[in-house]
């Protein structure tokens, strides 16, 4: 579950530049998830530390790859933001990389839209 205890935040310069956030993949974690990224983004954005519209794309990217993990891999994942890097991270439990589908009228556009509002999609395996 999200909560302030499991969140965690790096300091650089005095602004937080990282969040980290522990889920439990049960339904909800995505609009948590959001709404965390959210926080972190609009005091980024309070901060002179984030570009003007720059917070939506984030977290539409954030919902959309948090979405995939609680919907195909069960358990836990963890999301993180990295402003000094510009870098959003979800880490979940399958072992199989995210999957491109064909876009129906029951998903398959998520791959797409994070293809579209980012510069590269890294899919690394990592031993657990």
């Amino acid at each position: 579950m999200a909560s302030a205890n499991n969140a965690s935040e790096h300091r650089a310069c005095g602004a937080a530049t990282r969040l980290a956030l522990d889920l439990d993949g049960a339904p909800g974690s995505t609009r948590r998830g959001r709404t965390c990224a959210r926080g972190f983004l609009d005091a980024l954005a309070d901060q002179g530390l984030l570009p003007a519209g720059a917070a939506a794309d984030t977290i539409l990217v954030t919902s959309e790859l948090m979405a995939n993990a609680t919907r195909h891999a069960p358990g836990p994942c963890r999301q993180t933001l990295d402003a000094s890097r510009d870098a959003v991270t979800v880490h979940d439990t399958s072992p199989a990389p995210p999957r491109r589908t064909h876009p129906s009228v029951h998903g398959g556009y998520g791959l797409l839209i994070v293809d579209a509002l980012t510069t590269s999609l890294h899919t690394p395996h990592t031993r657990r």
